[in-house]
């Protein structure tokens, strides 16, 4: 998942990522994605291990959260990072 700023991501050659799984562990640093969000399957947004890569490296979207479930992430990302 693109965690870089929107407004960035044009202007910038590497961005920063956070890994999406099929592992859900349940953790406060974690945010659950589902169909409603777009997602295959059942999966999870971990922010507790970010990632630099450049963007050519990335592939399509797969999807776009919504306002609410951005919140969510941005949440567990305080947690993970105690800011």
């Amino acid at each position: 998942m693109i965690i870089t700023r929107t407004v960035a991501v044009p202007v910038l050659d590497n961005l920063v990522l956070a890994t999406v799984s099929t592992s859900i562990r349940g953790v406060p640093t974690e945010v659950l994605l589902d169909r409603h969000d777009g997602m295959p399957r059942p999966s999870a947004v971990s922010l507790d291990n970010l990632h630099t890569v450049p963007k050519r490296l990335l592939g399509r979207r797969i999807a776009t959260l919504s306002d609410k479930r951005m919140d969510q992430v941005c949440d567990a990302l305080r947690y993970a990072t105690s800011c």
